[in-house]
């Protein structure tokens, strides 16, 4: 048996997914998901705050000199 996705539920993973790509900012993704899912902008974004980002660069905090 095929089990069907709700088009609310597809529409917030595909959120979920625009952020972690880096083409959502993190409080478009909140509202967006929040609305879609009824969550409060608070926990939104508490939730998107702990999935990992592919369009970070992380830079050394080496100073000259030290």
């Amino acid at each position: 048996m095929e089990e069907k996705i709700s088009p609310q539920t597809s529409q917030s993973i595909d959120v979920l997914i625009q952020y972690k790509k880096g083409q959502l900012s993190l409080s478009q993704a909140e509202i967006l998901f929040g609305s879609m899912t009824g969550l409060s902008p608070k926990l939104a974004k508490k939730f998107l705050m702990g999935l990992k980002r592919e369009n970070i660069i992380k830079f050394e905090n080496a100073r000259k000199g030290a």
